[in-house]
């Protein structure tokens, strides 16, 4: 299915944009090209997609059906933490990067419990895994907060909530 103007995306797998107007532009000065426009609804830039290639960095924002499903099984999820610090840190990118839930989840899991049982030992989590861990956040807070048509700064209490009412 092809994109809408005015429907909201998901960008490089970290921003939500959404999808502007079809325009010609010449960025180059030799050569004319369609581009999509986004805009980002976290700030006020606007970006120029080849129109050719906004399948390729953008996916459709998961439907209010696919956020209670991912929610209602984040219960379920178990996740190891990956003891090599970079096998961790490519893993935990690779996941980001991929926009998947699928993949995303367990990493935020896995992180969540480290970060339980260091803070139990008075230590703090590596800067990278608590990089990767508030980039998972932030989008999953973003992308669930359009999907569910609540504020962002509820989406945690919201699953939370979902969450206690499964016990």
């Amino acid at each position: 299915m092809p994109y809408e103007q005015s429907q909201y995306v998901v960008y490089r797998s970290t921003e939500i944009c959404q999808i502007g107007e079809r325009v010609k532009r010449c960025f180059d000065g030799k050569n004319e090209v369609e581009y999509i426009t986004l805009q980002p609804t976290d700030s006020k830039g606007l970006y120029y997609i080849p129109a050719e290639k906004l399948k390729d960095c953008t996916r459709p924002l998961l439907s209010r059906d696919e956020i209670l499903t991912l929610i209602d099984e984040m219960p379920s999820i178990n996740a190891s933490w990956i003891v090599e610090k970079n096998d961790r840190k490519q893993s935990f990118s690779e996941a980001v990067k991929s926009g998947d839930y699928r993949l995303i989840l367990p990493m935020l899991s896995a992180i969540y419990t480290e970060r339980q049982k260091r803070s139990e030992q008075g230590k703090h989590l590596p800067a990278a895994d608590k990089k990767a861990f508030e980039t998972a956040i932030s989008l999953l807070h973003k992308e669930a907060a359009y999907s569910l048509g609540i504020p962002q700064e509820k989406v945690e209490e919201f699953i939370s909530e979902r969450i206690s009412h499964q016990a």
